[in-house]
């Protein structure tokens, strides 16, 4: 089976403390952006919510934020992107190359069944895969790029692992942190394979601009005010019922 240069699978880890219609957002712009300038085809998104190590105080539980995920990828507008709980449930903090790597043998495995008559069983003669298996690509925003500086919080090595056999698409939004390929250590232009059009970094401008954050849900729902079509209804539902965010967890 060959490595799939036409398919991508999508990445994108957070806290999604709310899960937002901005997060399904980034990953449509990220899926249109693959289409349209790269000519691959995204057969589908994984989103994996960080664990209740993460050093966020404001996190509510990972099995609620786990399952709010669910339910908006149980949306029509989510229906193409799968949630990972495996990282949620980690007792230690999970390195983003270590996650990228674990979903990149799970694609392996799936399309390696896929070939030998393991899975789809019903619908055998289906060939969309055309013996490719997807590439994982990471969808971050520019704030993740940014955190490259940070002393400590990355490894040079993963970071260069990540930028050439991964690739990265980050959303930004026009006029902010413009500068934020600065935080790259070294040059780019070293590590990208030519003949591999996922690797390195790709801008995607989200054309629409918008301030909606899970911060600032949270923020209105502690206040009482409307976050009506900020997240999805199913979301919105699940924490009302549990009445979550109204304050804060310390």
């Amino acid at each position: 089976m060959s490595e799939g240069k036409g398919l991508v699978r999508l990445f994108m880890g957070g806290a999604f403390n709310p899960i937002t219609i901005a997060h399904l957002r980034v990953l449509d712009l990220a899926r249109d952006f693959v289409h349209r300038n790269l000519g691959l085809r995204v057969e589908g998104a994984v989103i994996s919510p960080v664990g209740n190590h993460y050093p966020e105080k404001r996190l509510q539980p990972a099995s609620l934020r786990v399952e709010m995920c669910r339910l908006a990828c149980e949306t029509t507008s989510g229906s193409w992107i799968r949630v990972d709980d495996w990282e949620s449930k980690q007792e230690r903090w999970i390195r983003t190359l270590d996650n990228l790597k674990r979903e990149q043998s799970l694609v392996d495995e799936e399309y390696e069944a896929k070939e030998d008559g393991e899975v789809n069983l019903d619908n055998p003669s289906d060939s969309s895969s055309g013996g490719m298996k997807p590439r994982i690509m990471l969808v971050c925003g520019s704030d993740l790029i940014l955190s490259f500086k940070k002393p400590g919080l990355w490894h040079k090595d993963d970071i260069e692992v990540i930028l050439r056999d991964f690739g990265i698409l980050c959303i930004t939004r026009k006029g902010f942190d413009d500068d934020y390929l600065d935080a790259i250590p070294f040059d780019l232009n070293s590590l990208i394979k030519p003949s591999v059009a996922f690797s390195g970094i790709h801008e995607v401008e989200e054309w629409v601009p918008n301030e909606i954050s899970s911060s600032k849900v949270r923020f209105g729902l502690k206040n009482g005010l409307t976050v009506q079509y900020l997240v999805p209804e199913p979301v919105l539902t699940y924490i009302r019922e549990r009445h979550l965010y109204e304050t804060e967890p310390q």
